[in-house]
């Protein structure tokens, strides 16, 4: 029983670049490859698409024309990784062995794709690398200041091709463009060579009859028919009028989660002698293909008018594709109804995947300024519940407009989430430290929390953590005895900041301590989050939750002491989420896996897990989480991100709080789906 599918090379520039094989049909019948062709140099990747692959098919290679002896084969998972896309079912592997690598690019490999368990497999399929040859479009972009910058774009071109120029089919050569001659780069699928035409003759054929092209592989001594290009359509020099582009930077991350919006930005110069303006259509516009739509908009506005010579940034949102898979994020100045013109941006493959997390996430958000000497820092004046109402100290402004104009700054970041902290205190006040009155938190403050949870929903945020952060006197854990008249006041702060947060409309969660999960066997402070956990389930029940969050360290034996008493604590009756905070130094990755395997080992593997705090904007933070969650398995609702740089550029000494609001820097978390 054979199952139908297409082989072609996908053409990229990596080592990693793979063969592509798409559907056409389902099991049964007969397999209608397409066309095929090698892309960049070292393409020896190979990814098989198709219906019907069972959980456990596996790749057979023979010799191309040969049902005889099987020369590879693909099995193991580390040879051969198994995925769905776009509903297909996907197979890629990386043919490593040299002989096999040496029969795909003489007579060609016959693959097939094997069900073991019921017994079938496709008819053979035929694989192999042919000469140079450019396809008739795209080629010939000219680019650069004068327009004489020259892409050719193709297929099956050599790590050592180079190009010969001539005046025509027959005529002499002008020049052969050979190694640092040429950049080398892949575009939508294209090997890509560039040069730069500096030579006056070449140059006046160019703008007159036009120039010959060949691409030249110089092993094989392989080479395509000959291309032609003439600059009829492009800008020409001495006009004295024409439009023509540089292409000078752009933004964007090579990682995306499916269905989410993520800002972008792509700069260009004017190096033509007309001025950009919006008036007469002049924008930027969606490549590779053209006028496609693959992020949400196939235009980006101008946003100022450019003269000759300005340079002009496009900052821009764009929506990644709902499916998974790698999709081409290119673009190129256009005159809407009349031309494109010059450079066309490098071509970026983003990788979009399945979201990582099933809920944005974003800040810890609990202060609204840091002051920075030398390096020390303080941030004890300016925090927002305590100060919502008041002034800024210099009298200028009034902290909820500071807040609010910083939650729209967030929002716009892509952050949904945040995460406030109420700091109390029996003994102490100060402009983060809310003193209570009688075992209770006065009125005033809880009008504070009305406004900012009233202001965190009018700015679009989806939820909020809300966090008690008792000190002093209610770090109740420090007592050497238990303490009932403590334990009774923090009750009764909790009870108000549920009610007052349940008012508010917006969702939430309640950590009911901020890292006061007890580790060890510590009676006394076991004790008290047994009895506040039993009260709190008794009022509200389990769902608005995290229970007592958890700090988690790089020690080794940091994570079994801390989640020793999960079960001790909540009894039968767990929340339904967990708050842990991670802080590795980079090793973020190895710290949750271990928490998974210390929660699994307990019977909980499915209990999903909130990063509640770990480092600021961090990417090696971020890739790691990702790794760990990804093989895991372990369900993760969002991360929250803490104002802490790992690094400490900002401040050393900041007693961990050494970024400055806005906390707008989410990049690197939502470029890994966060």
């Amino acid at each position: 029983m054979s199952k139908k599918f297409a082989v072609s090379f996908l053409k990229t520039c990596s080592t990693a670049a793979f063969i592509s094989v798409m559907p056409f049909g389902v099991l049964a019948q007969t397999p209608n490859p397409q066309a095929v062709s090698a892309g960049c140099p070292d393409n020896y990747g190979i990814t098989v698409r198709g219906t019907n692959f069972a959980p456990d098919s596996y790749i057979e290679v023979r010799e191309a024309g040969s049902y005889g002896t099987v020369i590879d084969s693909f099995i193991t998972s580390d040879q051969l990784t198994r995925s769905t896309e776009r509903g297909q079912n996907v197979l890629r592997f990386t043919v490593t062995n040299e002989a096999t690598r040496q029969t795909l690019n003489n007579s060609g490999l016959w693959l097939w794709v094997v069900n073991p368990s019921a017994g079938t497999w496709n008819r053979p399929v035929a694989i192999t690398r042919n000469a140079p040859s450019l396809p008739s479009m795209p080629i010939g972009v000219l680019t650069g200041t004068y327009g004489y910058d020259v892409q050719l774009q193709g297929t099956n071109f050599a790590a050592d091709s180079y190009v010969t120029v001539r005046s025509s089919t027959g005529g002499e050569i002008l020049q052969r463009y050979f190694g640092n001659q040429l950049t080398r780069s892949c575009s939508g699928g294209n090997t890509v060579l560039q040069l730069s035409i500096s030579d006056a003759t070449q140059q006046s054929y160019l703008n007159t009859t036009g120039l010959y092209f060949w691409v030249v592989n110089p092993s094989t001594n392989a080479s395509n028919g000959p291309k032609q290009l003439v600059r009829s359509g492009f800008p020409n020099p001495s006009s004295s009028t024409y439009s023509a582009a540089k292409f000078i930077s752009q933004s964007v991350l090579p990682t995306m989660a499916a269905g989410q919006t993520y800002p972008v930005s792509l700069t260009y110069q004017n190096t033509g002698t007309t001025t950009w303006t919006s008036a007469d259509a002049y924008k930027l516009g969606s490549q590779n293909p053209e006028d496609n739509v693959t992020w949400g908009i196939g235009r980006a506005a101008l946003p100022t008018s450019a003269l000759p010579g300005q340079q002009v940034s496009f900052n821009f949102n764009v929506t990644a594709p709902k499916q998974a898979g790698a999709y081409n994020f290119q673009w190129k100045m256009v005159q809407e109804g009349i031309q494109w013109f010059g450079d066309v941006s490098p071509n970026v493959a983003v990788q979009v995947g399945a979201p990582l997390v099933s809920r944005r996430g974003g800040s810890n958000y609990n202060w609204y300024r840091v002051d920075y000497y030398g390096n020390r820092c303080n941030r004890e004046p300016y925090g927002i519940i305590k100060n919502y109402h008041q002034y800024t100290p210099d009298g200028s402004s009034t902290v909820r407009s500071i807040v609010n104009n910083q939650l729209t700054a967030m929002y716009s970041s892509g952050q949904r989430r945040l995460r406030i902290a109420i700091f109390f205190d029996r003994y102490s006040d100060s402009g983060t430290i809310i003193q209570t009155v009688n075992g209770t938190l006065p009125q005033s403050y809880l009008n504070n929390l009305t406004n900012f949870l009233s202001d965190i929903k009018a700015a679009g945020f989806e939820e909020v953590i809300v966090g008690l952060f008792g000190l002093s006197g209610y770090r109740l854990w420090k007592h050497p005895t238990f303490d009932q008249v403590m334990l009774d006041e923090y009750w009764t702060v909790l009870q108000q900041i549920t009610d007052t947060t349940t008012r508010s409309g917006i969702p939430y969660l309640i950590d009911l301590g901020n890292e006061m999960s007890p580790g060890g066997n510590y009676q006394p402070w076991l004790s008290l989050t047994q009895q506040i956990w039993a009260r709190f389930v008794k009022k509200y029940g389990p769902n608005n939750t995290v229970g007592f969050s958890i700090s988690l360290g790089k020690k080794s034996a940091d994570v079994p002491f801390r989640l020793a008493n999960i079960k001790r604590i909540y009894g039968n009756t767990l929340p339904a989420i967990l708050d842990v905070h991670i802080y590795a130094n980079g090793d973020e990755g190895p710290v949750f896996s271990h928490v998974d395997q210390v929660l699994s080992a307990q019977g909980l593997k499915t209990l999903p897990l909130i990063i509640g705090e770990t480092n600021y904007n961090d990417t090696t933070t971020a890739a790691s989480l990702d790794n760990a969650i990804r093989t895991t398995g372990r369900p993760t609702l969002y991360l929250l991100q803490w104002p802490k740089s790992r690094t400490g550029s900002q401040s050393a000494s900041c007693d961990g709080q050494n970024v400055d609001s806005p906390l707008v820097e989410w990049s690197a978390y939502s470029g890994y789906g966060f």
